[in-house]
Parts: C-alpha cells; structure tokens; sequence
C-alpha cells in the first residue's frame, strides 16, 4: 500500500487520542504584545496605514517609523483601497514589525476577496511571520478605477473569520485537524455606530463577543452619544477593550465625499458646518475635530484608546494630532 494511504488509514483512536494531546497541551491563551499594551497604557494610540500602491513597500515602513515617533502605539494594516497593484497586507505588516522598533501591528483581513481555505492559509502564513494581532473585516471590494473591474469571493462573513481564528488559537483546522502547533492570535472585530441596519449591526457585534473576540474597533466615529448608544445596545463587557476609530478630516470636501461615499459614515451636522465655515483652514480644523474626538472620548472612560485614519497621502496629519496630545496618567 503507498505511503499516502498508510497516512490515511490511521485507526480513529490514535486520531482522538493525537488531537486530544495537542488540545491538552495547548489551551486557548490569547498572547502578544496588544493585549499586555491595553491592559498596561492609559490610552492606546494607533493609526491605520495604507498600502502604498504600485508594489513598493519603503514608503509604508517610512510612514509607520514617522508614526512611531510620534508616539503611535500600533498600526493597523488594512486591506487593500484600490484595484492597482499593491503589496500584500501581511508583507507590510511583517516588513513593519521587523523594521520598525516598539510597533505593534495589527492585521486587517477582509473575508470578501478570500475562500475560507484561502483565508486559513494566509493566516498561518502570517502566524509564521510572528504576526500576533488580526482584525475581522466584511469588508467591500474597492471601487473599480477607469477600465478595471474586480469581482469576489463572498463564501466568508466576519464572524466566520472569527471562528477560524479562535480555531486555530485552539490548534485545529477549520476541518477539526490537529495543527503542528496552535497559534496565538489577539481578535478583533468592527462595529459601526452609523450602520444603516442597525439592528443587524448590534447582533453581529454581539455574535462576535460570544464568538471569543478579544477586542473591539467602533470606527468611523464623530459623534461619541452614537457610540455610547451602540456599545450601551450591544451590551459590551466592561473587561472587553474598546477602540474608537475616527478619519483625520481634510476639509469640508473631504468630509462630504465620506459622507455619501462609504457606508456606515454618520458625520454630524455641526462637523460638517465647521469644515464648511473654515474653508482652507479645514485641515487645520479636522485636526482639531480628532482632537477632541480624543480627548472626548478619553474623558467618558468608555474606549481604551483611538485608531486614526486619513486620506492615502496624509498620513502626517494623524502624526500632527498624535504629537498634540495631552498627557494622562498610567492605568493602575
């Protein structure tokens, strides 16, 4: 009989026994830096970088550097904005982790462009690498540029993705098979406060916390009663750490194009005058909107920290609202 049928035929009890053994060895024990870090620091500071497009990958970990000195704590890497060429999400994030000192990372996987055999071997892909942090994304295709056109895989929803994860954590397959060795990812999930179904948006957040996540992005925020209403909604724990993810405002153009542009975007009446009535002073005052967006929300106790977006090429501005910052004293 060749090797591969040996392989097969191995008797159902050595099968249970060996899977018992690797789940006995290796409970469930989220690890990494993520976690100690909202535990440890006062407010967790993180922004999102973008991909550079055109498969270059200098100008991500000089933009993550640039941010770390700024007193960033975390980046998240996201994926991909546009259909051009980009540099896979994990290259960057493992480029960033080995380049860039004291960063932390974490991964944004979007299930939508991914089978789930796909996803779990990306995954393990990225275990391997040492990346330790996964956020779990819908996600929505990018908007198709010009001639190009990008279809999906639509077989895997967020919560899905979740299950995989804490699958792995646990050190089986999405089949149930014994891994080598189980990894150990820190998981996150988004909720959105401007979800147009609503209803729909609290039973997600709600299936992910009982599915095992380990933290949560409530992004894009600019009305912090809407996230007080949609944690309050949700029912989140009080041991569940929170971030607040808000967009660094260009101006009131910018502020415009999100609003009708990007689902889940609620941009209040009130912001959208002050960027109006500023008019080329807006990125002087969408950094002064993040500002207090902050500092709000620092002082409510709801967040343990902040994720800042911007538009692909500003990043600075989040290094400018990330260096003016007031300091608060460490969590006891």
């Amino acid at each position: 009989m060749p090797f591969t049928g040996q392989s097969e035929q191995r008797p159902a009890a050595i099968r249970r026994r060996h899977a018992g053994a690797a789940h006995a060895a290796s409970p469930w024990r989220p690890r990494g830096r993520l976690l100690a870090r909202l535990r440890r620091t006062p407010f967790l500071l993180a922004a999102e970088l973008p991909a550079p497009a055109g498969g270059t990958v200098g100008r991500a970990v000089h933009d993550a550097a640039t941010l770390r000195g700024a007193g960033c704590d975390a980046v998240l890497i996201g994926p991909p904005r546009s259909v051009r060429a980009q540099v896979s999400p994990i290259g960057i994030a493992v480029l960033v982790q080995q380049r860039v000192e004291g960063l932390d990372v974490i991964l944004g996987v979007a299930s939508w462009e991914r089978s789930l055999i796909a996803l779990q071997a990306d995954l393990l892909g990225a275990a391997a690498f040492g990346v330790g942090a996964v956020l779990c994304l819908a996600g929505s295709p990018p908007r198709p540029d010009g001639d190009l056109t990008l279809g999906g895989i639509w077989d895997v929803n967020a919560l899905r993705l979740v299950q995989l994860l804490r699958g792995l954590n646990d050190g089986r397959d999405l089949h149930g098979i014994p891994l080598a060795r189980p990894t150990s990812f820190v998981i996150g999930c988004q909720v959105c406060p401007g979800a147009e179904e609503r209803a729909r948006e609290i039973g997600e957040a709600r299936q992910a916390i009982a599915a095992g996540v380990d933290f949560l992005i409530a992004q894009p925020v600019f009305d912090l009663d809407a996230l007080d209403q949609v944690l309050d909604a949700v029912g989140v724990p009080d041991e569940l750490p929170v971030l607040l993810g808000t967009v660094v405002l260009r101006g009131f153009a910018h502020a415009e194009e999100l609003q009708h542009e990007v689902p889940g975007m609620a941009i209040p009446e009130p912001v959208l005058e002050r960027l109006w009535l500023a008019r080329e002073d807006g990125p002087c005052v969408g950094r002064q909107i993040a500002r207090e967006l902050i500092a709000g929300a620092r002082a409510r106790g709801r967040v343990r920290g902040v994720v800042l977006s911007a538009a692909a090429d500003a990043t600075a501005s989040i290094g400018c609202v990330l260096r003016d910052r007031p300091a608060v004293a460490p969590r006891g």
